[in-house]
């Protein structure tokens, strides 16, 4: 039972650790969202993508401004739920379900996390033209990492807003 809780103690610190590149635990409660500088971020990035045309620049933009609200409800929980955890895992005499219980609630907000993406990137990808998504990568799966990855980054942004 102590080589599991130990065991179980690493995985979290190391789960909490890796995560923590996700999404900055610096979240300040506004009442109505503005998202100002997430826009900007974005149709910056946007503007160094010689693949998109001037008509889809404009379709991610509103797409996203569409998305936004939801993703940064998810990474302000993130933020919460890994604040949270790492106070648990503080105390030096910490018990095993205390932790589980604070990583259980970590997983979910990650699973909300991954869903929210998911829904954001299938809205993205049809914007693409077959063509695009065909040069794009090896397949749909190239694809979809990439517009993964420009939707972390912008969940990274929306959580220091």
């Amino acid at each position: 039972m102590k080589t599991q809780t130990k065991h179980l103690t690493g995985l979290a610190v190391a789960t909490v650790l890796v995560l923590t590149g996700l999404v900055a635990p610096c979240v300040r409660a506004e009442d109505a969202p503005k998202f100002d500088a997430v826009e900007q971020f974005i149709t910056e990035k946007l503007a160094n993508n010689e693949n998109l045309t001037s008509d889809q620049r404009t379709k991610v933009v509103s797409t996203m401004r569409t998305y936004l609200p939801a993703l940064q409800k998810v990474a302000k929980q993130f933020a919460t739920e890994q604040k949270a955890l790492l106070e648990t895992l503080a105390p030096a005499a910490v018990e095993e379900k205390t932790i589980r219980d604070q990583a259980t609630k970590l997983g979910d907000v990650l699973v909300s996390y991954a869903k929210q993406r998911a829904t954001v990137v299938k809205g993205l990808r049809e914007i693409l033209t077959q063509e695009q998504l065909d040069k794009a990568g090896q397949g749909p799966k190239d694809v979809d990492t990439l517009l993964a990855r420009f939707v972390d980054e912008i969940a990274k942004q929306l959580a220091r807003e």
